[in-house]
């Protein structure tokens, strides 16, 4: 199923609109972020996806984090001290 989401990129100056897969993992979306934004911001590197403050694991689904329809998340630079809430460390994208 697909799920329209806002979006915001770390150091990006709009907001994007993401059609996203439901079976998406957290990877898949941040990349699809980058991949819409890459004209405007210029990153290499893993990337942490926020929702509502929360950091979501890595390998949780748009279903299994319980994003809905119009929901804001925010993609940022994952620092190493963060990590992934789920496991050791950021992936990279």
């Amino acid at each position: 199923m697909l799920l329209p989401l806002y979006g915001f990129l770390e150091g990006d100056t709009m907001g994007l609109l993401i059609l996203a897969h439901d079976d998406w993992s957290m990877v898949r979306l941040a990349e699809q972020m980058r991949s819409s934004s890459r004209v405007r911001v210029a990153y290499d590197g893993p990337l942490a996806v926020y929702h509502e403050g929360r950091r979501l694991p890595t390998h949780y689904s748009v279903r299994e984090a319980g994003l809905a329809a119009l929901d804001c998340v925010n993609v940022r630079r994952a620092t190493a001290d963060e990590g992934d809430p789920a496991s050791a460390g950021a992936v990279g994208v």
